[in-house]
């Protein structure tokens, strides 16, 4: 006998996986930044998105390499490959 195990998954819990999931690319992750930067400056703007990184992780462990990163997004200059650590 096989049963099918069914998971009701809330719209409010998917939207956070969503958003969690996007800020593991180049485009989720500054599109995010952006955000916050039209209300924070730039270090309170990056420092809350890499708080809401999912499972503990982080992408920039420095705001200099932020920056550095984020002049190379604007130019159209970042690599597609994302590294990412455990904080």
């Amino acid at each position: 006998m096989v049963e099918i195990l069914e998971i009701m998954v809330d719209k409010d819990t998917e939207i956070c996986f969503e958003q969690s999931a996007a800020l593991l690319t180049n485009e989720g992750y500054f599109a995010r930044y952006r955000v916050h930067l039209a209300t924070m400056t730039c270090r309170v703007a990056w420092e809350t998105v890499e708080s809401e990184m999912p499972l503990g992780l982080t992408r920039f462990s420095t705001y200099d390499s932020f920056k550095k990163a984020l002049r190379r997004e604007r130019g159209n200059n970042l690599p597609a490959q994302v590294r990412l650590t455990i904080k």
